[in-house]
């Protein structure tokens, strides 16, 4: 990809406000390359782009991607290969995304965003096999195109030509895609998937999760030995499962919470003294002597068998956490929970109990705050609420592919 040229499309975006015409650009080495799609704004929808098709002009042609013009959902941001060779078969385009590739066996491992149907176009000679079961296949001029592909862990199409390899295309749901890892365990590379969160320390997977039930592996191909602590648990599509030996979790642990005194008239925010910018400033110390004020004691347990959160849910200005007279961390209100780690408390602060302190929000406040996250006013009044305050516990178990 870094040595090919950008090309762009004959019809550009006017400015940043135009939401009409499609972004597209084109990396190429004057055969192959990729297309780069992005419909996807922060916080401006694009819309859905219809009758959407690509021409592009190679020195052997003009292509046409796709065969048929299609419908770019908003928010899809993506890339199409375009002449990829496939083990001796030219897959002419995707309208899926690439995401890697096994050479034992030889595969490929696609994505496929939700309302966008993958299609594959192949240019296939004597003796060229495409094999896609579940899906539709039409030759036309040369041309293989697979369509219909249901995505999931399953091969989608098996490639053959002779004197090549036989590769074999994986077109996962891009939410499980996102799950997806490529790594070296035990001697030999191999995807690995889980809606756990993973990292790897050489022929070790760490897996680690605030749902137990999360705390699963599939990887491909399937290892000879997951190990003592995980147990082999069927198949999904080509990856063999692993789950723990051992039941993982722990019982919940309950936060006292007591209201310390409420919060004094709240006044209005300082200003930035630039005219250009009309932020509120971020409170100072002595602002928090109005703040209203609660003490939270957790039980010394949550610090046992797990890595635990203090979830803290609240409605207000800024948030502050402190340990006896120790000031620990503060919080800027977006509309979601504040998460604090515990284990960087010592079991006597814990015991003697966190002060929290959060400041109301004023409806005068100039305050950027994503769709949903601001609160109500009702009545003009401070917005100031405690919602609720739990300990999140996340849990890690290791497979260690090299036992």
């Amino acid at each position: 990809l870094a040595p090919m040229t950008t090309y762009f499309p004959t019809q550009m975006p006017k400015n940043r406000d135009d939401t009409e015409t499609p972004r597209v650009t084109a990396r190429s080495d004057g055969r192959s390359g990729f297309i780069f799609i992005n419909n996807y704004q922060r916080l401006h929808p694009l819309g859905a782009k219809t009758d959407f098709q690509v021409a592009l002009k190679l020195p052997a042609g003009t292509l046409q991607i796709p065969r048929q013009p299609i419908v770019i959902p908003d928010g899809v941001y993506t890339h199409w290969p375009v002449n990829l060779d496939v083990g001796g078969v030219t897959l002419r385009y995707a309208t899926a995304e690439l995401l890697c590739r096994l050479d034992d066996p030889d595969t490929l491992v696609f994505s496929a965003w939700a309302g966008l149907s993958p299609e594959f176009a192949f240019v296939t000679a004597a003796g060229d096999t495409v094999a896609a079961p579940g899906a539709r296949l039409v030759r036309e001029g040369g041309i293989t195109y697979v369509t219909g592909i249901q995505p999931g862990p399953d091969v989608a199409i098996k490639v053959s030509h002779p004197g090549g390899k036989r590769t074999q295309i994986l077109v996962l749901p891009r939410a499980q895609a996102l799950t997806l890892a490529k790594t070296n365990l035990a001697g030999r590379d191999r995807l690995v998937l889980s809606p756990g969160d993973v990292y790897f320390d050489g022929d070790k997977v760490h897996l680690t999760s605030r749902d137990p039930a999360d705390l699963r592996v599939g990887i491909f191909p399937a290892l000879g030995q997951p190990g003592a602590v995980f147990r082999d648990a069927g198949r999904e599509g080509i990856f063999q499962e692993y789950v723990p030996v051992a039941r993982v979790g722990a019982p919940p642990v309950a936060v006292a919470v007591t209201s310390v005194k409420p919060a004094a008239p709240s006044v209005p925010a300082r200003m930035n003294p630039n005219p250009r910018r009309h932020v509120a400033m971020e409170p100072e110390d002595a602002d928090f002597d109005r703040a209203a004020e609660w003490n939270l004691r957790v039980p010394a347990s949550a610090l046992d068998g797990s890595r635990s959160f203090l979830e803290i849910s609240y409605v207000g200005d800024v948030a502050r956490l402190y340990a006896g007279a120790r000031f620990d961390d503060d919080n800027f209100y977006k509309g979601t929970p504040w998460e604090i780690a515990l284990w960087r408390f010592k079991p006597e602060e814990l015991a003697r109990g966190l002060d929290l302190k959060i400041l109301p929000l004023r409806a005068d406040t100039p305050l950027y705050l994503a769709a949903g996250a601001r609160p109500e006013f009702t009545g003009g009044a401070d917005a100031l609420r405690l919602n609720s305050v739990k300990v999140v516990r996340e849990y890690e178990v290791v497979l260690d592919a090299g036992r």
